[in-house]
């Protein structure tokens, strides 16, 4: 998913997805604003955050994100250029080589 706008995701699962040869984001790349609740990340890769890059605003509630990879930073999320990240009861563990990580 490329959000550049405003979304709201309910109630998913994004399983296996592959951005390595894109970039950002395995699942979900965010410049935007999103709103993700009640989800599952797993088995997700990208050169940065695995699961999810954020470079606008992101909020996660009820979610899990476990077993992600990321080739540089952010196995589990990265977060870039400002964004924000929020999390509300998520689980983010045993993403690769990081669970969440953060860049200027």
């Amino acid at each position: 998913l490329d959000n550049k706008g405003i979304a709201t995701v309910k109630d998913s699962e994004f399983i296996d997805n592959d951005a390595s040869d894109f970039g950002n984001g395995g699942a979900i790349c965010n410049t935007g604003a999103i709103t993700v609740a009640n989800s599952t990340f797993f088995g997700n890769s990208a050169r940065y955050g695995g699961a999810i890059a954020n470079g606008g605003t992101l909020t996660l509630k009820d979610s899990t994100i476990t077993g992600n990879f990321a080739d540089i930073h952010g196995g589990g999320i990265y977060t870039y250029g400002g964004g924000t990240t929020k999390l509300m009861s998520t689980v983010v563990t045993g993403n690769i080589p990081d669970n969440i990580a953060t860049a200027p």
